[in-house]
């Protein structure tokens, strides 16, 4: 299995998940805490739906990557609009964690591209960045059967 989509959107990551008693029913609910996470799933679900054409969900191991783009504050900028000279090579080094926006693709991709998230055993090149001029925010994901990868892709 090979499977390689791109998401439009900010990237959310997966919160943390706070479980209660209904005061009315007694059934056990869980929240998360990050409202921007449901929605940011549902785009990942659905363009790895489109993504993987009708080929059926993997019961292989599979290794996964992904590289998320977030827009530049303001301070990026200058007046004219163009760049600050420093701001072409900025990390982003704030917040959100990378393995907690990870964890938001992998659960949303069970089910799709594969049975249970238990099957990714190996996590590929993932990062956190700025976009470039003329990209747009959002996530590439790459999602490879193990052995499948490119062997420059994967970390032995």
């Amino acid at each position: 299995m090979r499977l390689e989509f791109d998401v439009q959107g900010i990237p959310a990551p997966k919160g943390s998940t706070r479980s209660f008693r209904h005061r009315h029913t007694g059934k056990v609910v869980t929240t998360n805490d990050n409202e921007r996470t449901a929605p940011w799933a549902s785009a990942v679900g659905w363009a790895a739906k489109v993504a993987r054409k009708g080929t059926p969900i993997t019961s292989e191991p599979v290794e996964v990557g992904a590289v998320f783009r977030f827009p530049r504050p303001k301070a990026h900028y200058r007046k004219d609009g163009g760049l600050k000279e420093w701001a072409e090579w900025q990390k982003h080094v704030g917040k959100p964690d990378l393995d907690k926006l990870l964890r938001a693709i992998l659960d949303a991709l069970t089910g799709i591209a594969w049975v249970d998230d238990s099957q990714v055993c190996a996590l590929g090149r993932s990062e956190k960045r700025y976009v470039l001029p003329g990209e747009s925010p959002g996530a590439s994901v790459m999602v490879y059967s193990v052995g499948a990868a490119p062997a420059e892709e994967r970390h032995e």
